[in-house]
């Protein structure tokens, strides 16, 4: 029984010099700040391979693209500057570390979650209806006084209507013309 036993501590102990020399990597772990983004914002995506060999070179990818790659020498991982212009940006979002002697691995992946905003118009939200609200109206009282005017038989060219009075019998009203103007002088006594 002696020999399974010594095998077993031989493969442990060649294991553990492969995972401790030179080309080794741990699966990488992609972080955001925060998952909930809104058009627009521009989101930093964090990606380390802790106890691995440097230099590490990092890439990330979008829905399977790679959209940016960056080597680092030093502990600490790579930052991922990433600008959500569109709902095709919010991810499904991978990391990949690679360092010589590997073919990499990849990061668990992450997507962000859209959190709609609230279009705040302020004072336009009841401006405009009010506006076009005034705006018929005055559209209508034109179309209004443009019927009645019509109707009327209005003023054809070369007439001119000064003024409109009633005269009442007894007020006194005397009434001249000259060619084709009719003039009147109008005297009203108050009691």
């Amino acid at each position: 029984m002696a020999a399974p036993i010594l095998l077993c501590i031989a493969i442990c102990a060649a294991s553990t010099e492969k995972v401790n020399g030179a080309g080794r990597i741990s699966r990488p772990q992609l972080t955001v700040q925060s998952p909930i983004t809104t058009i627009g914002r521009t989101e930093t995506i964090h990606c380390l391979s802790r106890n691995a060999s440097l230099p590490i070179t990092y890439i990330l990818f979008i829905n399977k693209t790679m959209v940016a790659k960056e080597e680092v020498s030093q502990e600490g991982g790579a930052d991922f500057s990433i600008t959500i212009y569109n709902e095709t940006r919010l991810g499904p979002y991978k990391c990949k570390a690679v360092n010589n002697g590997t073919n990499g691995t990849y990061s668990e992946e992450r997507t962000f979650i859209l959190r709609e905003e609230k279009k705040q118009h302020g004072y336009l939200s009841w401006l405009i209806p009010i506006l076009l609200l005034l705006s018929t109206l005055i559209i209508i009282t034109v179309y209004i006084g443009y019927v009645r005017h019509k109707k009327d038989g209005g003023i054809t060219d070369g007439d001119e209507l000064y003024c409109a009075v009633v005269v009442a019998e007894g007020s006194g009203a005397i009434i001249r013309t000259e060619e084709a103007v009719e003039y009147m002088q109008v005297a009203i006594k108050r009691s």
